[in-house]
């Protein structure tokens, strides 16, 4: 396990983290004056940047996921990640809602995706240190299909990995085989 202080980039989900944990177990103790002064404390930018934060990893990688609301919900990829040793993230809601927008509202509906979609979904991950990016769903392999790289970060492509999963089970050499490792 690896315990260091965070990184700028890391802080707003740790932020959001306190406050998550705050708000389950001690905001309920708490008037509701209290619970309002740390919310105010955790929202001063200023403060935050006095303080020292640390956090602790164990496996060292961090995916991010792309997929419909269902399919993060269900945890598909986290569960199946945490049996890997790799950590899952999936976006905050108000890029689960841009998502969703690519999913539903174009793919689905046959119109077309604005290829610089996938760079502002994928920006999030990036900032938070993410190793890759994962397209968790047909819709997003049919927006980005063959895109490898998105906001700095690799692209693995669940779609393809699967197609190559079941061709080698097959028992052929997948012709369109990638390295489906994170590594940049």
């Amino acid at each position: 396990m690896e315990i260091r202080q965070l990184r700028e980039t890391e802080m707003e989900e740790a932020l959001q983290l306190v406050w998550e944990v705050f708000c389950a177990f001690e905001a309920p103790v708490y008037s509701a004056q209290g619970v309002e002064e740390f919310r105010s404390f955790l929202q001063n930018r200023e403060e935050m940047a006095r303080q020292q934060f640390f956090g602790a990893w164990e496996g060292g990688r961090l995916i991010g996921v792309l997929a419909t609301s269902g399919t993060v919900a269900a945890d598909l990829y986290g569960r199946e990640a945490a049996r890997l040793g790799v950590d899952c993230l999936y976006p905050d809601a108000t890029t689960q809602g841009q998502v969703n927008r690519v999913i539903f509202d174009e793919v689905k509906a046959g119109r077309p995706v604005d290829a610089a979609a996938l760079e502002r979904l994928a920006a999030p991950f990036r900032a938070v240190g993410c190793d890759g990016v994962v397209l968790g769903c047909t819709e997003l392999s049919l927006a980005f299909g063959g895109v490898t790289r998105a906001a700095g970060l690799p692209v693995v492509d669940a779609l393809d990995v699967l197609a190559d999963c079941v061709i080698m089970r097959a028992g052929r050499p997948s012709k369109t085989s990638k390295n489906l490792s994170l590594q940049n």
